[in-house]
């Protein structure tokens, strides 16, 4: 199914993220393609329903794109949390990283830190605790709350997930963000 746009009608921001929605939305509805985890199609057919969706803006150079997935990883103590809140600062103020491209405009993003505590991430981004790194307020960092109390009939992964959800929700980030 070809989708026609009228481009008079994207001028309202609302009518622009509908169409946008409709674009990053699968396209397939055929059930007969799914069979559990796994979807099937040919070659073409990926094709064809690939390119009714917008082309991926680099985010990190040609490492990572809109849309991807990204897994950082590397032994421990070589920086893999600086250079991650380094792209997020990036990505959230729409300022390159020096020796990488980036195609996108700033943009919220979800920073998940599951290691640092608030006073760890503090002294990391000051000088002693003064003269503070200013981040843009695109910018959200994530830590686990100690004093949660777990849902009923879930388990700690399943309310980890659902937290990220609402708040990929609440604060409007993209789907790679977190």
């Amino acid at each position: 199914m070809e989708k026609t746009v009228n481009r008079h009608n994207l001028s309202k921001p609302e009518t622009f993220i509908k169409h946008l929605d409709e674009l990053l939305r699968p396209q397939s509805l055929d059930k007969s393609e799914h069979i559990g985890l796994l979807t099937v199609k040919t070659a073409n057919k990926w094709i064809k329903e690939s390119s009714l969706r917008p082309k991926p803006r680099m985010l990190f150079g040609e490492f990572w794109f809109e849309f991807e997935l990204c897994i950082l990883f590397a032994d421990t103590n070589v920086g893999k949390s600086i250079l991650a809140v380094q792209i997020a600062d990036s990505l959230s103020k729409g300022q390159r990283i020096t020796g990488f491209k980036l195609e996108a405009s700033s943009q919220p993003v979800l920073l998940c830190d599951f290691e640092l505590s608030d006073k760890q991430f503090e002294t990391r981004y000051s000088n002693n605790y003064t003269n503070h790194y200013w981040f843009s307020d695109n910018l959200k960092r994530i830590e686990i709350n100690p004093n949660a109390e777990l849902l009923q009939h879930s388990s700690f992964e399943e309310y980890l997930f659902k937290s990220l959800q609402q708040n990929h929700k609440r604060n409007r980030s993209k789907d790679s963000d977190c």
